[in-house]
């Protein structure tokens, strides 16, 4: 009887050193796929309706969110992680509803990638340059807008010491799964000091920083944001980086020596710094201001002279720092300028027809989910729309006569600015046309700059939204000679 007991052990011991060997042999050959399998060139990403995998080099760092309102997002967290051989396996539960999950990728000078989740897709994700790695078709989207901000009317805040704000930014447009479903995914922003050290700036996420004061004074901070590829069904977008001219200064102020109360009005309208773009056509241009009992108006570093009333400031491509000084007290303001060109198509006699284009308006109201959405012109409605375009006020004509711009497109206002009429001798002044321009845009939402108060409870979808309209930025006027032969 003990002799097979004996061997028994035996036959345990070599069936426990067997499985011991192939388990080795197995993690070898797992790592040798590894290394054939997986390229740090790329990000491996894979959606079934069970799972959501993503396979990255582990110098990546990927965050997962759900958007549970517009503008509110919580973290969720991977069912399993695995590290293995320079390479991190990220596993998520596919099989709920993940229609409001987003996705970033972020990896140290690398643009970051983003994306929404799918039901049933595989892509092998460029990290660097693109490649001819499989069907991924790469789309680049042409992009010429500014961004949008929660600081106020001016990019001019006031704090006390010790006080803290939260820069909230957003792109525009908005990076969307699609018009309708409106989940949005943002760039990553950076928020630099040029100027002053009045205040510090710790980063809370991509596109929110918190401003601290620390001590009195004025300080400077440049806004910006990088490129970021985005991943929409089969397609990788790249969404180019916020240009040089495009970025934004926002003037911080710490202390009692200033003031937002100092109204400032151009074409009798209150001015927006957010929506009113002053452009110009060639180098630099010039912008007036009107401002009561200003004892000093100062325009990147050049004191204005005042002219009854009225303060005309130079204006060059990008942020124009303007400082107003009345009562004892500053008010900062900046005003971006931007360079259009204005193209005259047709034939300048009385009778002729001509087409005038103005290139290269921005973006400047986008569409925000659940605060601003861009009408289409829809004359044949139960509540009929405009859209939004370009108007061309003939010095002749009332504005309720003005000549109204083509309407293209609902989102890029670009498009909306072909303005094609016959000249009458009755548009002349002395053989002249001249002609004055303003943008009108239209929309459904809530009114103008409410995108400043989104709180940390985000915004619900707007099923009452109200149309409203509001004629945004200011142009240089347009003098034409025209022959009087007529046609």
């Amino acid at each position: 009887m003990e002799k097979p007991i004996k061997n028994r052990g035996v036959f345990v011991k070599l069936l426990w050193l067997s499985i011991v060997f192939c388990v080795i042999i197995s993690t070898i050959l797992l790592v040798s796929c590894a290394n054939v399998k997986y390229d740090t060139n790329y990000y491996f990403v894979e959606f079934t309706k069970k799972q959501a995998t993503f396979v990255l080099p582990s110098s990546a760092k990927l965050s997962v969110q759900k958007q549970t309102k517009y503008y509110v997002y919580e973290e969720v967290v991977a069912d399993n992680t695995k590290a293995s051989n320079n390479f991190v396996k990220y596993t998520f539960d596919n099989s709920k509803d993940t229609s409001k999950y987003i996705f970033r990728i972020e990896q140290d000078n690398v643009a970051t990638k983003a994306g929404f989740f799918q039901k049933d897709s595989k892509f092998k994700i460029p990290i660097g340059a693109e490649s001819d790695n499989n069907s991924l078709q790469t789309e680049s989207v042409e992009t010429a807008n500014l961004m949008l901000t929660n600081v106020g009317n001016n990019y001019f805040k006031i704090l006390q010491i010790g006080e803290s704000f939260d820069l909230t930014t957003f792109r525009n447009s908005s990076i969307l799964n699609s018009l309708v479903g409106n989940v949005q995914i943002e760039p990553t922003f950076e928020c630099s000091i040029v100027k002053g050290d009045s205040i510090s700036i710790d980063r809370v996420q991509e596109n929110i920083f918190t401003i601290k004061a620390v001590k009195a004074g004025v300080a400077q901070v440049k806004l910006t944001y990088g490129q970021i590829d985005v991943l929409t069904n089969s397609k990788l977008k790249k969404y180019s980086a916020c240009d040089e001219d495009m970025q934004i200064v926002i003037t911080f102020a710490v202390g009692d020596s200033y003031s937002t109360d100092i109204k400032v009005t151009a074409e009798n309208c209150e001015f927006d710094s957010e929506f009113d773009i002053v452009y110009f056509e060639g180098d630099s241009g010039h912008f007036e201001i009107e401002v009561s009992n200003a004892s000093k108006v100062i325009c990147n570093d050049i004191n204005i002279i005042e002219k009854n009333g009225k303060f005309v400031l130079p204006i060059n491509q990008g942020s124009n720092i303007v400082e107003i000084i009345s009562g004892g007290k500053s008010k900062f303001m900046t005003i971006y300028g931007a360079k259009i060109k204005i193209d005259i198509i047709g034939e300048c006699v009385v009778g002729g027809e001509i087409t005038i284009k103005v290139n290269g308006i921005l973006n400047v109201l986008p569409k925000l989910s659940g605060i601003y959405n861009p009408t289409q012109k829809f004359a044949n409605s139960l509540t009929p729309s405009n859209g939004s375009n370009l108007y061309a006020i003939v010095q002749t004509m009332s504005d309720d006569k003005s000549l109204v711009a083509d309407n293209v497109s609902q989102y890029d206002f670009s498009k909306n600015t072909n303005i094609k009429f016959v000249i009458k001798k009755e548009y002349l002044v002395n053989d002249k046309l001249n002609v004055n321009f303003k943008f009108k845009a239209e929309w459904w939402g809530l009114v103008l700059g409410a995108h400043r108060d989104i709180g940390e409870s985000g915004i619900q979808t707007n099923i009452n939204a109200e149309k409203y309209s509001a004629n945004i930025g200011f142009f240089p006027s347009l003098e034409i000679d025209v022959l009087l032969k007529t046609l």
